[in-house]
């Protein structure tokens, strides 16, 4: 299975804390967001990894390479301007040809990815999101879904609780059917290609998260994730701290 990470954003929600690079480059207790998802695919099998660049992008393929030191291939795709979130899928076509999963540079997560896939097959799904409720629908896509878990309805942020508190969490396994809803140019899974496939009556399913996957997106979501992983791993605050953006 083939892997891509969206890692062209431009950090924005980040500044000024975080001016020093892209957005994938942020330093989360050690490591880059971006080698955090690199691994994560890697260590659930998919070694063959898309990752599409913007601003900056030296940053990124000069201290990557072509993935030998993570044990991946990886292979990049620069966008001279920026083409969305399911734009950037288009220059990746051919590379595109199988089942493959999509994560975004900014996301921490520890789903088993084995339970996803095996829910994606067995629901015969051409896109399975994973899901979890959210409190703040206000900043998060709220997905609406029948009693089966199928979405019926996607709610772009800023979300409401009066469509329920089932939110998006950025981690998606897609079928190649996928790439025939690409408009030309920029466009975004949520506002243009999700609600097509639904109204075409293509599947989408979803997966509800059973382990940890959050957002890192912001300072404070970044500290809050960096707290979290130091107490799975039994560290104190002063082990190999997030590194304060604003210092490096």
């Amino acid at each position: 299975m083939k892997g891509v990470i969206l890692a062209a954003g431009l950090g924005t929600r980040l500044r000024p804390a975080w001016d020093a690079g892209p957005k994938a480059m942020v330093p989360l207790l050690g490591k880059p967001l971006l080698q955090w998802n690199i691994e994560y695919l890697r260590d659930h099998g998919i070694r063959d990894i898309a990752v599409n660049l913007h601003y900056m992008p030296e940053a990124i393929t000069s201290r990557f390479g072509e993935g030998k030191s993570l044990g991946v291939r990886l292979r990049y795709s620069h966008e001279p301007e920026l083409l969305g979130t399911s734009g950037a899928l288009a220059p990746l076509a051919e590379f595109l040809d199988e089942t493959f999963v999509v994560c975004y540079a900014d996301v921490i997560s520890q789903i088993d990815l084995a339970k996803v896939i095996g829910c994606h097959n067995r629901m015969g799904s051409d896109v399975t999101l994973v899901t979890q409720p959210t409190q703040r629908p206000e900043d998060a896509d709220v997905v609406v879904t029948d009693e089966g878990g199928r979405v019926r309805k996607l709610i772009p942020a800023p979300g409401t609780l009066a469509w329920g508190n089932e939110s998006n969490s950025a981690l998606y396994v897609l079928e190649p059917c996928l790439l025939e809803y690409l408009p030309v140019g920029k466009s975004d899974f949520i506002h243009d290609v999700f609600p097509c496939m639904i109204h075409d009556g293509r599947q989408i399913g979803t997966y509800r998260a059973d382990a940890y996957i959050e957002d890192a997106g912001t300072p404070e979501r970044l500290r809050r994730v960096g707290a979290a992983l130091r107490a799975q791993h039994g560290r104190t605050s002063g082990d190999d701290p997030i590194q304060d953006p604003a210092t490096g």
